[in-house]
């Protein structure tokens, strides 16, 4: 935002249950506010497929 590549939030209040690139979208009245998010999703996503995996190998404790 700082650099200009994605418009500055304009001060809406968007609800927190407006779909992930929906609320991007109001919140900068720019298609690159969702796409923004949208990339973040996918970063998030990555970042915890690791750990997520690595649970999944795990045995669960209650079933003996």
């Amino acid at each position: 935002m700082a650099i200009g590549l994605v418009p500055a939030p304009t001060g809406v209040s968007v609800p927190w249950t407006v779909p992930i690139f929906f609320s991007g979208m109001l919140a900068t009245n720019s298609v690159l506010g969702g796409i923004l998010q949208l990339i973040d999703v996918v970063i998030v996503g990555l970042i915890w497929f690791p750990f997520l995996k690595m649970l999944d190998r795990q045995k669960d404790p209650l079933t003996n």
